[in-house]
């Protein structure tokens, strides 16, 4: 059994890692890959890997796999926000180690990104979320394509990203979900 999204902060916090690995290990998880977020020079928070620092990341990793080999094995991810302005980063950021698997992403919910400030309602947060996923997919950088349907969370959560309700459903964006899948 092999779990290839995980983020346990291994810059920010080395010593979580063990709890991820004895947590794999006690649900028979022989593999994980560890994928935690890459620096945004427009964002660091929450769980992405300092600005500067994604060295330290890859080094890190590569260590956590020597330390638990025999009892579980680790590899060496990352994911990646996709954003068109952001190429010379990921690309950056990809030629910065040599990894085993990365995820691209499209969580156009990172602030500085001014998203909520070009969409207003559900059904366009998703449509620009979804568009975003297509170019994710067809960009050839990742490995995977992770949270097509990360919108979906803004909804529920009115207080922290200021959507109007004008009743999103998947019927009605069908064509542009069909256009994510088939691009992924």
């Amino acid at each position: 059994v092999k779990d290839y999204h995980i983020h346990p902060t291994v810059v920010l916090d080395p010593s979580r890692f063990a709890q991820f690995a004895k947590t794999a290990i006690d649900n028979g998880v022989d593999e994980v890959c560890i994928t935690d977020h890459m620096p945004l020079s427009v964002s660091n928070a929450g769980d992405r890997i300092p600005t500067g620092r994604v060295g330290e990341y890859c080094t890190a990793v590569r260590q956590l796999a020597n330390e638990w080999d025999g009892r579980l094995s680790v590899k060496l991810g990352i994911e990646i926000d996709y954003h068109p302005d952001y190429h010379d980063e990921i690309e950056a950021v990809l030629n910065s180690g040599d990894y085993d698997y990365v995820i691209g992403a499209t969580h156009l919910h990172v602030s500085e990104l001014n998203a909520f400030e070009k969409y207003h309602t559900h059904n366009e947060f998703a449509q620009a979320q979804l568009e975003n996923t297509i170019a994710c997919a067809r960009s050839g950088y990742f490995d995977t394509i992770a949270h097509i349907d990360f919108f979906r969370w803004h909804f529920t959560l009115p207080n922290r990203f200021p959507l109007v309700d004008d009743g999103y459903s998947v019927e009605r964006n069908l064509s542009l979900i069909d256009k994510a899948l088939n691009a992924i």
